[in-house]
């Protein structure tokens, strides 16, 4: 509401901000000479965890799903192969192509090495284990995330129409820059008879 978030629904259960807001597990430790003493309080679960989880969750879907997973591993694979191996060298779209796929099999390939093992980056710095690590991709996979879509039409399938991000404003732009000039030059560079095209 507002922009703001006014419940999360996580578990079966509901956690807003006027419930309870849970508490931390906290540890004292004492040394003593017949060896050391450690008493732990319980945690408690509420909106404080709630909200942790959302983060969490929030920052592995846009990492891994949306930029990882999405837009390196598909859509820059799919234009990469499709250029490389469908198009003849000299053709207009493969020119055209050429800048933004140049090296995407590289770099795909070290992200497979440094990101996606399971002593790698990702896997350390999102502190899944690795089933969930294997879950998040298979929802991924499952999910409409690695389907195409226009800026405008990802903002309305998202569903929030009161909070503006930045990817709102300035990837619609960016958008419609790279969409006039793919226009452009297709009308251009490109063979009405082309079968390639057609």
């Amino acid at each position: 509401r507002d922009g703001r978030v006014v419940g999360i629904a996580r578990g079966g259960r509901l956690y807003t901000p006027d419930g309870p807001l849970g508490s931390g597990r906290s540890c004292v430790s004492s040394h003593h000479f017949l060896g050391d003493y450690h008493l732990c309080s319980a945690w408690s679960d509420g909106w404080l965890h709630a909200k942790l989880a959302l983060r969490g969750t929030l920052f592995a879907v846009v990492t891994a799903i949306d930029h990882l997973q999405a837009t390196h591993l598909t859509w820059g694979n799919a234009l990469s192969l499709s250029s490389l191996e469908v198009l003849p060298t000299n053709h207009a779209l493969r020119l055209m192509l050429s800048p933004f796929v140049h090296r995407t099999a590289a770099v795909n390939f070290n992200a497979a090495i440094m990101l996606l093992s399971s002593d790698a980056l990702l896997p350390r710095a999102m502190a899944l284990t690795p089933e969930g690590f294997r879950t998040l991709f298979a929802a991924g996979n499952a999910s409409d995330a690695l389907a195409f879509a226009t800026v405008p039409d990802a903002r309305r399938a998202r569903g929030v129409d009161t909070l503006l991000l930045p990817f709102d404003e300035d990837g619609a732009e960016y958008y419609d820059i790279l969409r006039r000039f793919a226009r452009k030059y297709i009308a251009a560079e490109v063979r009405c008879d082309d079968p390639l095209v057609a």
